[in-house]
């Protein structure tokens, strides 16, 4: 016989303290797991458009710089003089940074290794290169294929014309390539991209190529990154 508490009369706990058992532990797991599972997703998501949103703003500060940099070098895009386009439009901020337009490499591109110099963002090689040569059938070879003063006045399209891009993620390798190379093997996620008026928007490099075939010559042809018909042509 027990009392309304529930002891017996010699005061021992008449009721057993009730533990989760092995099928409801699994139940319980099961349900987290699919409950992180949907999360991490969104997490990613949010991530990746804070980041993006955050790019956006380095390249519009980054086309407001070069515009200041071409007025006062009498109106030519920033050349580091190597001769090669595609290491001088990669190098686009050596020479903005020697004549004092950023102090370090945190201001041009939070992402990069400053022990490496190496930065995720690139000028279009059409700021750098004779737009007779970024014609097809009229491309030179790599060897042969030199670096050349360009004037912000040639661009004929300047709200269509790409100015920068960024061409790696930095996320976790500094040098994996962020699928901006009309490659459906690629990862297809949106790069940020300055226009030569100043504006700036993102996409794929998919969105410029649109329905027309895709075709490049000793490594011109790309959109934004080297375009065909260089500074005469247009990227939108």
């Amino acid at each position: 016989m027990r009392n309304p508490e529930g002891l017996s009369y010699g005061g021992v706990v008449g009721r057993r303290a009730h533990g989760f058992t092995l099928a409801e532990l699994i139940v319980v797991l099961g349900i987290i797991m699919i409950l992180f599972g949907l999360l991490v997703p969104a997490l990613a998501n949010s991530y990746s458009q804070t980041k993006l949103t955050r790019d956006m703003s380095l390249v519009r500060q980054h086309a407001a710089a070069i515009q200041m940099y071409t007025s006062d070098f009498e109106d030519v895009y920033p050349l580091l003089g190597f001769g090669r386009p595609f290491v001088d439009a990669a190098q686009w901020w050596v020479p903005m940074r020697d004549a004092g337009y950023f102090r370090h490499m945190a201001e041009i591109d939070p992402y990069a290794d400053p022990s490496l110099e190496h930065s995720t963002f690139q000028m279009s090689i059409a700021m750098v290169a004779n737009p007779d040569f970024m014609r097809p059938g009229s491309v030179p070879l790599g060897a042969e294929f030199y670096s050349s003063p360009i004037r912000s006045g040639a661009v004929i399209f300047p709200s269509a014309k790409g100015l920068e891009l960024r061409t790696s993620d930095a996320v976790p390798d500094p040098y994996a390539f962020n699928g901006f190379d009309c490659d459906d093997i690629g990862a297809p996620w949106p790069a940020p991209i300055s226009f030569c008026d100043g504006s700036a928007m993102s996409g794929t490099c998919r969105d410029f190529i649109h329905n027309d075939p895709f075709y490049t010559e000793n490594g011109v042809g790309i959109p934004i990154i080297s375009t065909w018909f260089g500074v005469r042509g247009r990227d939108r």
